[in-house]
């Protein structure tokens, strides 16, 4: 039986949420793009704005920087999510859903170089986050 997780209780160093990934479809490729072990856990929330009002419950969370593909979560304090506000809950925000769209791919996407460059900067300001 699957539990559930708080991710902001875990031990991590980089956390990968996929909003809206399914755990049967995620597991049949995982292993195609990342090592260790798959397990399965119940979310927190059952959409997106559940989950992030109980996962991050407006605290605030200095050394994180939040690499988005959601506008859900973005640093200009739109309250998209009645009782969340992403600018005051983490370090930085990055939206590469503003930044990194592409309209000209058939299934308009998000290009992979948005989130490289986004985690460049992350780890670039890792030591300030720290000081």
């Amino acid at each position: 039986m699957a539990e559930e997780i708080q991710p902001m209780e875990e031990e991590w160093d980089n956390l990968i949420i996929l909003d809206a990934c399914r755990y049967d479809y995620f597991e049949r490729i995982c292993d195609n793009y990342l090592s260790g072990n798959l397990k399965k856990v119940i979310s927190p929330g059952s959409g997106t704005s559940e989950w992030l009002r109980r996962v991050f419950d407006n605290k605030k969370f200095d050394d994180i920087v939040y690499v988005s593909a959601n506008p859900f979560i973005n640093p200009r304090g739109s309250n998209l999510v009645e009782g969340f506000n992403g600018r005051e809950c983490f370090y930085k925000v990055i939206d590469v859903w503003d930044r990194g769209w592409d309209d000209e791919e058939e299934l308009k996407k998000l290009q992979s170089e948005a989130f490289i460059n986004a985690k460049k900067f992350s780890l670039e300001n890792q030591q300030e986050r720290h000081d």
